[in-house]
């Protein structure tokens, strides 16, 4: 009996020494990760992402930046700033920390992940800052290089071309003919949006031919494109080709066609561009295929084709619709991400509060052990703390409302801005379709005749100018005669006259009246059969319709 009951009191010592013994957790060596970063930095994602036991105060910051660093490396979607705020914490208490520089480098990589601009270009300013007083050239130059593209991407042109200049003095002392080559790229850019075409050649044509291919048929676009939009058109195509012959992807090579048509429609020859435009549109790029259909409609107009021209017209503006919605489905899209994201961080913020509460309600009960006085100091203290701090917190919240409605706003200022451009091209184009259409029906209106010349215009002239108008001008004469119903027959045939921009010649011959008796005539029906009494002539008020 005492043998049994000995041998189940060890089988009891036994089980709560091994229910007590320390789980060995596995070691995570950060140092040894780090130096495999720019190597194989899927490896290192996947084993930070894998890792859940607990790190050491001093750890965890380094595992939330190199975890940052590995999804920016990988090109993973970074749309929270918890894990590189918590880096930021602890490395800013710190400034010797040789982290503190690629920090905040990252920093101004996730805030420009997650479009927070103002945010991202101060994190990239304090990166050059600290990278400043030390040797690594190339943390410099992706800092300033970023930091170029944002203020390209904000219209701040002259930052943009002062940042790339930085940037391409740390990428000549790094020394790396790749990183130069890039920075002289981008830095063409800087000089084009400044309208600095030659110093942006210059940058192009000092970049080794010897570079990267991909990179090197992007130069050739690009110095094509300058020698178009200068309209030294052979120029141009030989560097098109150069760029064809290097050209890889075939998302670049719709491009190519596109410029290709550009450069053949500017020399006349509508053949070759309506080659080079049809085969762009193989593409799925809207931005693409609204320039073709644009060209398209260009070169059946150059060969007087107008139907097929305008077929590819309204293609276009099909196109331009459905970038439209898509934009709009973007913009959804991004302002659902940003609510999800703050919905997050509220509920964070409420799992802190309550995991505080809970500690602060675990010291009341040992302080009202000891002294009730000072537990009611202690709460009434608190409490009022919190509201001060809960103000302040409101405050910062209305304020960053406030800073993203603002953001919004600019940006959709700037969409109508660009819609508005598309459609003033669009009313241009229709204007010289008009024109041209007028000037091939009624060629006698263009004919050069002497002054005692009758132009006569028949009944059948007169229906086809109606319908020409109307036509074009979404029914004018009949919402003309709508507006203003005092006008008569013959009046809406002048207007018509008017809208078709005749010299005053033509309408002298026409009428077989004097200059004075037009000008009269003008009056005459702008205030009698309008009724309008202003400064404007009658010719600004037809062409405004």
């Amino acid at each position: 009996m005492k043998k049994i009951f000995n041998i189940v009191t060890l089988f009891f010592i036994t089980v709560i020494l091994m229910s007590c013994a320390k789980k060995q957790n596995p070691i995570l060596d950060l140092n040894k990760l780090s130096a495999l970063m720019d190597s194989n930095p899927d490896s290192v994602y996947n084993t930070l992402i894998c890792f859940s036991d607990k790190l050491s105060n001093r750890d965890y910051p380094l595992y939330c930046f190199m975890l940052v660093q590995s999804m920016d490396k990988t090109y993973r979607t970074i749309d929270t700033d918890t894990l590189i705020n918590i880096a930021i914490d602890y490395y800013k208490d710190n400034p010797d920390s040789a982290f503190l520089s690629q920090v905040y480098y990252y920093a101004g990589r996730v805030y420009e992940e997650m479009q927070n601009y103002p945010q991202s270009i101060n994190y990239y300013l304090k990166s050059i800052d600290y990278i400043a007083a030390t040797t690594d050239w190339y943390d410099a130059f992706l800092s300033c290089y970023y930091l170029g593209n944002i203020y390209s991407r904000q219209e701040l042109f002259e930052e943009a071309l002062s940042i790339q200049k930085k940037a391409y003095h740390f990428a000549k002392l790094n020394g790396d003919s790749a990183v130069v080559g890039q920075t002289l790229y981008s830095l063409s850019f800087a000089y084009q949006d400044l309208g600095k075409n030659d110093s942006a050649l210059y940058c192009l044509n000092h970049i080794d031919a010897d570079s990267d291919s991909c990179l090197m048929a992007s130069v050739y676009n690009n110095i094509a494109n300058i020698y178009y939009n200068d309209s030294s058109y052979d120029v141009a195509l030989k560097y098109i080709h150069h760029s064809i012959a290097l050209q890889n992807d075939s998302e670049e090579l719709c491009y190519n066609d596109v410029l290709l048509g550009r450069i053949y429609l500017g020399k006349f020859e509508s053949d070759s561009a309506i080659i080079h435009f049809k085969r762009s549109m193989l593409t799925d790029n809207l931005y693409t295929n609204i320039t073709s259909c644009l060209g398209l409609g260009e070169a059946y107009e150059l060969k007087k084709e107008y139907n097929k021209a305008v077929t590819y017209y309204k293609e276009a503006m099909a196109y331009k619709d459905s970038l439209e919605k898509r934009e709009r489905r973007t913009e959804v899209i991004r302002l659902n991400k940003i609510y999800q994201y703050e919905q997050i961080k509220e509920e964070n913020y409420a799992l802190k509060l309550s995991e505080s509460r809970r500690k602060q309600m675990l010291y009341s009960l040992v302080s009202l052990l000891f002294l009730s006085i000072v537990l009611f100091v202690w709460i009434y203290y608190r409490m009022k703390l919190r509201r001060e701090a809960k103000i302040k917190r409101q405050m910062i919240a209305l304020n960053e409302e406030k800073s993203k409605c603002q953001q919004l706003e600019f940006e959709h200022l700037k969409s109508e801005k660009k819609l508005l451009e598309i459609r003033e091209q669009e009313a241009q184009l229709r204007d010289a379709f008009f024109l041209r259409l007028n000037s091939l029906c009624f060629p006698f209106l263009n004919d050069s005749v002497s002054d005692s010349h009758r132009i006569k215009i028949s009944k059948q002239n007169w229906e086809d100018i109606t319908s020409n108008v109307n036509s074009v001008f979404n029914n004018f004469t009949v919402r003309l005669r709508d507006m203003y119903p005092l006008l008569s027959e013959e009046d809406v045939h002048f207007c018509c006259l008017l809208k078709m921009r005749l010299p005053l010649d033509v309408l002298m011959q026409i009428y077989c009246i004097q200059k004075q008796s037009i000008y009269k005539k003008k009056e005459r029906i702008k205030k009698e059969k309008m009724g309008i009494d202003d400064n404007r002539i009658l010719d600004d008020i037809i062409c405004s319709l």
